[in-house]
């Protein structure tokens, strides 16, 4: 099994229902604690694991990881940006990563568009339903 560590302190990672597909392709190892991991601590945990899920509760992760990724081969964010926390030096040295990136504003951006049509309609479809 492929080796996961969860660097987040988000309780939507945590319920019954992801965690249990996520064990099933994977070695799950619940790393939430990182705050308490001093820099070499991180450095060695992130090392230690093939994939990295984070989210926006993550750890900045330290850019001398592009030096030796160790087992490292792929981080995995739920939410936007990358930016504030994942050094661009990792991406130039090969890391795969991946991110919700601005596909998430075209989503909002939609459903804001569909609700505001709704609305919009609503006083109509009030008057049709009366009649």
């Amino acid at each position: 099994m492929i080796p996961l560590g969860i660097f987040a302190n988000d309780n939507w990672l945590r319920k019954d229902g992801i965690l249990a597909q996520l064990r099933g392709e994977y070695d799950v190892q619940d790393l939430g604690d990182w705050r308490r991991y001093d820099a070499a601590t991180l450095k060695k945990q992130l090392q230690s694991v093939e994939v990295v899920l984070l989210s926006r509760a993550a750890p900045r992760i330290p850019a001398d990881l592009a030096t030796d990724f160790g087992r490292l081969r792929y981080v995995c964010y739920c939410h936007g940006s990358i930016k504030s926390f994942l050094p661009k030096q990792l991406i130039e040295a090969g890391l795969m990563v991946t991110n919700w990136g601005d596909s998430v504003e075209g989503i909002a951006e939609g459903a804001l568009t569909l609700m505001l049509c709704m609305l919009k309609q609503i006083v109509t479809l009030n008057q049709f339903a009366k009649t």
